[in-house]
């Protein structure tokens, strides 16, 4: 019996040592067949091509290049000239991708970076070619253009800020990690998905019973839902006609019968025509109030005035946008034109916002530039600021066929909305801006293929904006945000429509609308980093 219960332990001793061995040889090879993360960026040399001699700055914009991305998380930034001291290349003026790929074996790199400044006169220029080794491609690319030399280490800075946003998009561990720590998930609410791509939503109190509807536009229909609690119910739905295409909508009581119109810009589906429209809910449904209008409509609201009502024509002999923008208004159940508005060169309707965002009690304009930079322009138009940082991120869009000719259409992109406002009451305005990641960085002319996407709060302070608070990342693209008071208790909640599928070539589109409640609590405002 002993004998018995000294073999059952000493069985019982095998089994407990064998489990713990094959616990051990599990946990090390789980270790062994992890995924690497940790990536390497080889830096080659910055060229300077200039008739003056500045070669003394580029070691000071180097320093400052490598600090900064010492941030980025699992990357490690190799310095050629220090790993080759001996090369050739070290002075090289240009690089192919023979070369590319043999250095990167060489110091075992992922990635290479080739960047250069160039001065032509008055005129000088960052470039930049993020290559990735494994894709054996260019994967970011950075160009600026600027006149006054102190600006070099700004633009460089604004470099270091573009990569770094490269590498936040390309980890999906560092940006699961974002969502958990960047945004409280008790003040967020998201919505079943939808099939669809919303193209552009708003957010109203139709029948003043103090309960806002979101009301959003797809290629199928105009949709309207109410957050009841927890649910979100469908109160209004309108099938669009075949002939009709919708690029934007946007709410507000614009003739002062205390009930917030729609104001929907569409064209014809067969000529690309402008051919928008006005709905007013009458109790019942939404009913047209106006149809056949000739403007592309947009509402620009202000936190220091009353909604501007605004309209841009579309061109006579292109379906682009006409020179002209214009205050628009109401008179005897019409839509007149009131007021032409000088606008910069090369902005349209939905590029700019105006607002005090400089802090300096003047309402200036913000507007989108080449690619998604921002610029900004003082009350005369001129330019008093230029940044580097794509934001924006276009996704609705309106194909303009050339008449006779088989060539594909031109393809005019409609930029997301801009929002500026004291998001966290310290009496100076925020821009909160969208920001979409186009892996071709918006290169292509007609085609967008946005993998990533967040929101970001910008701050002006004293010469540049920097960042505030950021969203999580999130897949696909966000199409449309507004900042309202959704559940009435005070605090301003940004909306936001997410569009999960990453390009305009997707044939099943889906999306989904997100609330992030207090967004000034919600928000991350951990890294401060500057974004201008």
């Amino acid at each position: 019996m002993n004998r018995f219960k000294d073999q059952s332990l000493q069985s019982i001793f095998i089994q407990i040592v064998v489990c713990i061995s094959i616990l051990l040889y599990t946990l090390q090879d789980g270790h062994a067949n992890e995924p690497d993360k940790h990536k390497k960026l080889l830096v080659l040399p910055f060229a300077i091509h200039s008739e003056t001699d500045i070669d003394y700055m580029r070691t000071g914009i180097k320093s400052m290049l490598f600090s900064r991305l010492s941030q980025i998380k699992d990357l490690e930034c190799i310095d050629y000239e220090v790993t080759f001291p001996n090369s050739t290349y070290q002075r090289k003026t240009s690089y192919d991708m023979q070369f590319l790929n043999e250095v990167s074996q060489a110091s075992s790199s992922h990635y290479v970076l080739t960047w250069s400044l160039t001065v032509i006169g008055k005129q000088m220029s960052i470039d930049a070619n993020l290559y990735c080794v494994q894709s054996n491609k260019v994967v970011m690319n950075f160009n600026h253009m600027f006149e006054k030399q102190d600006q070099i280490v700004h633009f460089s800075d604004q470099l270091a800020n573009e990569i770094i946003r490269y590498f936040d998009a390309l980890n999906p561990n560092t940006l699961q990690a974002s969502e958990s720590e960047k945004m409280n998930p008790s003040k967020v609410w998201k919505s079943d998905i939808y099939k669809g791509f919303i193209k552009g939503f708003c957010v109203v109190d139709a029948d003043g019973d103090q309960k806002k509807e979101i009301v959003w536009i797809t290629d199928e229909f105009l949709n309207v839902y109410r957050k009841v609690e927890n649910d979100f119910v469908r109160v209004f739905r309108k099938k669009i006609a075949p002939y009709e295409i919708l690029l934007s909508i946007d709410a507000a009581d614009m003739n002062h019968n205390k009930i917030p119109e729609l104001y929907i810009t569409a064209i014809r589906a067969h000529s690309s025509r402008v051919n928008s429209f006005v709905i007013e809910w009458n109790g019942n449904e939404y009913e047209r109030l106006v149809k056949k209008q000739p403007w592309f409509f947009r509402i620009q609201s202000s936190p220091t005035s009353q909604p501007v009502f605004l309209g841009q024509k579309q061109g006579i002999t292109s379906c682009g946008f006409s020179s002209g923008l214009y205050v628009l208004g109401w008179d005897d159940g019409k839509i007149n034109a009131l007021k032409k508005k000088e606008i910069p060169d090369n902005t349209d309707i939905y590029k700019f916002i105006w607002g005090d965002i400089l802090h300096t009690g003047e309402q200036v304009l913000l507007t989108y530039a080449a690619r998604g930079s921002l610029e900004v322009y003082d009350p005369n138009n001129n330019l008093v600021w230029s940044g580097g940082t794509q934001y924006g991120g276009e996704s609705v869009y309106l194909d303009c066929p050339k008449k006779g000719s088989s060539e594909p259409a031109d393809r005019i992109y409609l930029n997301p909305r801009m929002i500026i406002a004291d998001i966290d009451h310290d009496t100076k305005y925020e821009l909160i801006v969208v920001s979409n990641y186009d892996g071709a960085s918006r290169l292509l002319t007609r085609y967008r293929h946005y993998t990533r996407s967040h929101v970001e709060i910008l701050c002006w302070n004293n010469n540049h904006f920097v960042q505030k608070g950021i969203s999580p990342s999130m897949t696909g693209f966000i199409s449309d945000i507004s900042l309202t008071d959704m559940d009435n208790d005070g605090y301003d909640d940004l909306v936001m429509a997410v569009n999960e599928y990453s390009g305009v070539l997707d044939q099943d589109p889906k999306s989904y609308l997100l609330i992030a409640y207090r967004a000034n609590e919600a928000f991350s405002t951990n890294r401060k980093s500057s974004m201008e």
